[in-house]
């Protein structure tokens, strides 16, 4: 047992994150740390230095500084990120799609639960600058952060809104579906066969009829491109759409606000209560 008359004392060491990055500089941990991920980006080989030219759309840099701490409140570490100005490029111009490499939040859940349910082990592991492993389509120009510019080089460069319910429906369809690619995909992944398309239910009919007929619905011409994923996957016929009437349209009871009976009804559809008496 503890002695009662002492307790642990812990200091928490906190280190102010820079406001520029002349500031960072002067500062030996902050300046290490930025030294750490030029060294990553170098070991990675994340760019080449190429001349300036007439027709490129050179990009701005900045530095991103985070303090990362233990569990106790402790400082485990100074971060410091080299980012570039993204906001300065042009979609279709400079750039198709973008694609953020981290661990998407399905791929969490679905993988916990087949290993609850199959009873298999779980590790972690952790990859350390994982998105520096991944690997560009388009040519992107990016000055020399500041105060890493080669001296032999210095001159080289390295959503929406819905119109209408239907619409609104209509992408949301498409969001869950892509989804849904994503949870399957993860599952073959795991070994786990899927002997019928999954099914996705929406209580907007004229969103149902889009997903078969393109066409059921005139003001549909403006609709974006990629809103009509959903519509593909059910011409593939991996994806099944099932109008379901509002009353019984569970997602609803984190939406809107109902009388005790349907909201109790739902609750038990989520097997959160007993059933209803």
């Amino acid at each position: 047992m503890g002695n009662p008359r002492y307790a642990l004392l812990s200091h928490k060491v906190y280190y102010p994150e820079p406001k520029t990055i002349a500031e960072a500089l002067k500062h030996p941990r902050w300046n290490g740390a930025m030294r750490k991920e030029m060294g990553n980006c170098k070991a990675a080989y994340t760019w080449s230095l190429t001349p300036l030219a007439s027709y490129m759309n050179v990009l701005g840099s900045n530095w991103v500084f985070r303090m990362k701490r233990n569990a106790d409140g402790s400082l485990q570490k100074l971060k410091a990120r080299l980012v570039a100005k993204g906001f300065n490029q042009e979609e279709r111009i400079d750039y198709l799609e973008t694609y953020n490499h981290v661990i998407r939040t399905a791929t969490v859940r679905a993988s916990l639960d087949m290993a609850t349910k199959m009873g298999w082990d779980i590790n972690q592991m952790d990859v350390e600058h994982a998105f520096l492993h991944g690997d560009l389509t388009e040519t992107v120009y990016m000055k020399q952060p500041a105060g890493f510019v080669d001296p032999e080089k210095p001159y080289y460069k390295q959503d929406f809104v819905a119109r209408s319910s239907t619409e609104a429906e209509y992408k949301a369809m498409s969001d869950a579906a892509a989804e849904i690619s994503w949870i399957c995909n993860i599952l073959i992944e795991l070994g786990i066969p899927q002997y019928q398309p999954p099914e996705l239910y929406c209580d907007n009919l004229s969103a149902v009829y889009l997903t078969a007929n393109l066409a059921f619905h005139k003001k549909s011409k403006h609709f974006a491109n990629h809103y009509h994923y959903v519509r593909k996957k059910v011409a593939l016929g991996t994806v099944l759409i099932k109008h379901i009437p509002g009353h019984e349209q569970i997602a609803d009871i984190f939406t809107k606000s109902f009388p005790v009976r349907p909201f109790t009804d739902l609750q038990y559809k989520l097997g959160v209560v007993l059933p209803p008496t």
